[in-house]
């Protein structure tokens, strides 16, 4: 019984502390744009269901004319850039090539949405939606 209750603190001790220590609390909204199921598609098929859904992109830098994203130089983000997806707000040119994403509904919510896999200029293959979530607070 007492190893029981040891684990059982153990657990809940390190499922609060990250969140406490980090300042990130659980999101979820009373009140949202509806979530469509996008997981595994492409981006590019990912997007027209999340607009369709409420969602609007929210550009994470003020789109100047330029061909690409100074502050994502690397990865698969000037390749979305180019597209016009200026919610475009992370990318990292190793690994699983993941990617971030940010929109806003007409409630005020926020929701990140998160890829992985490279994408061809030419269109031979494409990043696919990992996975996504609310986030509290502002975007930066």
């Amino acid at each position: 019984m007492r190893t029981i209750r040891r684990l059982f603190s153990t657990t809940l001790i390190l499922g609060v502390v990250p969140f406490t220590l980090f300042g990130q609390t659980p999101c979820a909204p009373q009140k949202h744009a509806r979530l469509p199921y996008v997981l595994n598609l492409t981006y590019h098929k990912a997007r027209p269901r999340l607009l369709k859904a409420g969602w609007q992109p929210f550009p994470t830098v003020f789109h100047s004319g330029g061909s690409s994203n100074p502050h994502i130089p690397y990865g698969n983000g000037n390749i979305f850039w180019k597209k016009g997806y200026w919610e475009v707000e992370t990318c990292s040119g190793t690994g699983l090539a993941p990617c971030n994403f940010l929109f806003k509904d007409a409630y005020g919510n926020n929701l990140r949405v998160t890829t992985a896999g490279e994408e061809d200029t030419k269109g031979k293959y494409f990043a696919r939606v990992t996975g996504y979530k609310f986030v509290c607070g502002e975007f930066e």
